[in-house]
């Protein structure tokens, strides 16, 4: 009975592992600057930054406005 139990214990912690740890958001808004850090207190300006910045798995926040850009993300996800 033990034996099962630390099995699934195990188990349980080798697929934990396998889940994405650390995504990070990412913030756009008309009111930040590409020199911020993309935080919701120092959002960036363009959508383009944030595209760059952000990896797979990572969320992007757009904030409300008009956002006129092409966007070509480098990395998919």
């Amino acid at each position: 009975m033990m034996k099962k139990l630390y099995s699934c214990v195990f188990v349980l912690l080798v697929l934990c592992s396998a889940l994405p740890v650390c995504a990070k958001e990412f913030h756009v808004a008309k009111s930040g600057s590409d020199q911020g850090n993309g935080s919701k207190r120092l959002p960036f300006l363009t959508i383009g930054k944030a595209a760059l910045v952000a990896g797979p798995g990572d969320v992007i926040t757009v904030h409300r406005g008009v956002y006129r850009e092409l966007v070509a993300p480098v990395i998919g996800g």
